[in-house]
């Protein structure tokens, strides 16, 4: 495994590909970038190249100037892309990585897609979700999903865990619909509604619920109550609200605000996607 924090470019020029060379057995590679710099993403070739037995990649890059659509369309057509099971992308501002359509003819056995102000079609994520059908895990973080109208959860029926911030009504509705295996779901867009959730009844493996909360406690509890295996929901009620909804469960089940899930204990959130590495130095949180 390899992590990479924050360095100048002559400092990862002069060792950190040579040093890859002889890496034949990384599993994992993570590299933090802390301020705007023009890291040379060339060393993706590096990794397709020699590493393979490489399952893992996580890119958190400061700017939209370290544009790696190319050099990831390259590494997707190396034999080792087929073996990836985690890709996880973070920008600090909005920025399109158009090769990201190749996972889906390139890495069927992707497990966790994990992108954070990435910019991307409708269509490319579901060229990826048709070609990859392994998919438990995705995150999705500051990302323009206004228009998103496709039944997108009937392409990832495997998926165990779902976090965003910014799915829009069609889509929570869909995912929550076709995805009957979920265990985790965290989902706060603005435009989510009771309505929205008309299926959390149907998921018999959710253990852990985040959600905005919705108008009325009485027409959330019922939506919940199904669900024996719940142990946590963090949601925005008050303590009054709390209490009614904990009568209606009739068991043990945590009940907390939004804010109260420490990232570092879900990595499968959005909120430990945006925070890794920046408030505590790089790896601060383990990706």
């Amino acid at each position: 495994h390899l992590m990479i924090g924050d360095m100048d470019n002559s400092t990862f020029s002069a060792g950190t590909t040579d040093m890859l060379e002889n890496m034949t057995k990384l599993q994992s590679f993570h590299l933090y970038e802390e301020r705007r710099s023009l890291f040379p993403i060339q060393i993706l070739d590096t990794l397709g190249d020699k590493c393979n037995k490489l399952k893992e990649i996580s890119l958190f890059l400061y700017g939209d100037g370290n544009q790696i659509s190319s050099a990831l369309r390259s590494f997707l057509i190396q034999p080792v892309a087929n073996q990836i099971e985690k890709m996880a992308i973070r920008y600090n501002c909005d920025t399109p990585v158009r090769a990201l359509r190749e996972l889906g003819k390139h890495s069927p056995n992707l497990k966790h897609l994990h992108l954070g102000k990435v910019s991307i079609s409708e269509l490319d994520f579901l060229y990826i979700l048709r070609g990859c059908e392994k998919l438990e895990s995705i995150i999705l973080a500051d990302l323009d999903t206004t228009n998103w109208s496709c039944d997108i959860g009937k392409f990832c029926l495997n998926l165990r865990s779902i976090s965003s911030n910014c799915l829009n009504t069609i889509s929570t509705c869909s995912i929550l619909n076709n995805c009957s295996n979920l265990q985790r779901v965290d989902v706060l867009g603005d435009g989510i509604r009771g309505e929205s959730l008309g299926d959390l009844g149907n998921l018999q493996f959710l253990e852990v619920l985040r959600i905005s909360p919705v108008e009325s406690v009485d027409e959330f509890a019922p939506l919940v109550v199904n669900c024996g295996r719940l142990k946590e929901i963090y949601t925005d009620y008050t303590d009054h609200e709390r209490k009614i909804l904990r009568t209606a469960l009739d068991r043990s089940v945590l009940l907390l605000a939004r804010e109260d899930m420490i990232p570092s204990c879900h990595p499968w959130t959005v909120d430990h996607l945006l925070a890794y590495g920046t408030s505590f130095g790089p790896f601060a949180l383990p990706p």
